[in-house]
């Protein structure tokens, strides 16, 4: 995966239940180069396993983009 381009169209992607980003690798490979996937990673998954998990939607929407 990679940065988004920012050159066209842009699908955000959060992965299935028990999934993760790595799910929509092979979505990102096979559409243009003009448009991003930009896939979720939650906490407590994949390279954020180290985090704790979020209890509810409410919990994670408090906490500001970027930052947790």
């Amino acid at each position: 995966m990679s940065p988004p381009s920012g050159r066209g169209g842009q699908g955000v992607c959060p992965p299935r239940t028990g999934g993760s980003a790595t799910f929509y690798q092979p979505v990102s490979a096979g559409l243009s180069a003009d448009t991003d996937v930009l896939a979720v990673q939650y906490p407590g998954r994949r390279d954020r396993r180290a985090e704790p998990c979020v209890a509810t939607i409410a919990d994670r929407a408090a906490v500001p983009a970027g930052t947790g």
